[in-house]
């Protein structure tokens, strides 16, 4: 049996699809444990299908109260499961690992040595690029491709295994790690790829960096716990007091990253879904024209429908006058001739080349090692 298990506090716009994403994946169950959330993080995990389990209360973020509840919780419901071997998925509300070979973890899972009790994961940071960033129920992955691959070592074990009895496996600092209380524990080489998604939507990242640093009425913060384990360890701040500072930067300097990119460090076509990629709809978001036209390119070009992806830049291309954009939507037209054999790549990185624009030039000589 497959288990998830996460902790939520405050992720109403994100958790229904982590949830989704969990079921996708094989999971039988996914238990929500909530951190006194004000907003709808409890009724939108139900609502995709999710159980609740409990909630419990803290005045700040203390990651290991949550870690021993977490393992507490999982620890109580496996005892209670008719199974022998119970493997637990441990997850935050914005990750969404998979294996990205077209199977699903459950398959994945089935296919391993008996002995192996814990997965690694790899991360996967992905980096806003371009509107609408993110919809709810839908997968993150499908409005922001772009991540940057980490692989050395594992990031983190969300997946771990609990034989009746042996000795349980405890889950150790937001599952960075495990204790494997003195047995020793085979690791899977196969690994996940968790594919993190810390920012989303401007507005909706915004609120949750400032709820979690901006004191109080009662002069106290979210992050005081996390602050001062900081201090002591670094001397520092913690990271979403530098995230929040930095996040209009982030999202600027991203911005069109999307169109830089000609290939993605996994294979997107094999991401898990719950719905086909061509049923989104984004109307919702009531985009403008260019930014339409950039996100349904992008789209197509990823999922290697390179026809589409070109119809739709020279569309973006005709609702834009900034010779940056102009730029960067001519070298994703430029790609997709290349993809398709079409030697009319050509006249376009000719046009980049009398770009004004220094980067542009430069550009047009990345088309021709492709």
């Amino acid at each position: 049996m497959l288990n998830a298990i996460m902790c939520a506090w405050n992720e109403e716009d994100i958790i229904g699809s982590s949830v989704k994403n969990a079921l996708v994946q094989g999971c039988d169950r996914v238990f929500i444990i909530d951190n006194a959330s004000s907003d709808r993080t409890v009724q939108q995990a139900v609502r995709a299908g999710a159980v609740y389990h409990a909630t419990f209360t803290t005045d700040e973020f203390d990651e290991i109260q949550k870690t021993v509840y977490l393992n507490k919780c999982a620890l109580g419901i496996n005892e209670q499961l008719p199974d022998d071997k119970n493997w637990w998925l441990y997850l935050d509300a914005d990750e969404f690992p998979d294996f990205n070979t077209g199977k699903t973890i459950k398959e994945t899972l089935a296919e391993l040595p008996p002995d192996v009790r814990a997965v690694g994961s790899h991360l996967c940071n992905h980096v806003p690029t371009h509107k609408p960033y993110y919809l709810s129920g839908y997968h993150p992955i499908d409005f922001m491709p772009v991540g940057r691959l980490l692989t050395h070592g594992p990031w983190k074990f969300n997946l771990l295994r609990h034989d009746r009895g042996k000795p349980p496996i405890y889950s150790r600092s937001g599952a960075h790690t495990y204790n494997g209380n003195g047995v020793e524990i085979v690791e899977s080489e196969a690994m996940l790829i968790n594919h993190h998604f810390n920012y989303r939507r401007p507005e909706v990242t915004r609120k949750r960096l400032e709820d979690l640093t901006l004191p109080d009425e009662n002069g106290k913060r979210r992050s005081d716990w996390y602050d001062r384990l900081s201090h002591h360890d670094k001397g520092v701040r913690c990271l979403y007091h530098d995230r929040l500072e930095q996040m209009d930067k982030l999202y600027e300097e991203n911005r069109l990253g999307n169109l830089r990119t000609g290939e993605l460090d996994y294979d997107f076509t094999k991401v898990a879904r719950w719905y086909a990629p061509s049923s989104i709809d984004i109307g919702a978001a009531a985009l403008p024209d260019f930014d339409r036209f950039v996100w349904e390119g992008t789209q197509a070009y990823f999922l290697k429908d390179f026809e589409t992806a070109l119809f739709r830049f020279n569309d973006a291309l005709e609702k834009t006058v900034d010779p940056l954009a102009m730029g960067l939507l001519l070298l994703g037209m430029a790609r997709c001739y290349v993809k398709q054999g079409d030697p009319t790549y050509n006249t376009i990185v000719g046009i980049m080349r009398q770009s004004p624009l220094p980067e542009v030039r430069r550009l047009a000589d990345t088309v021709e090692t492709l």
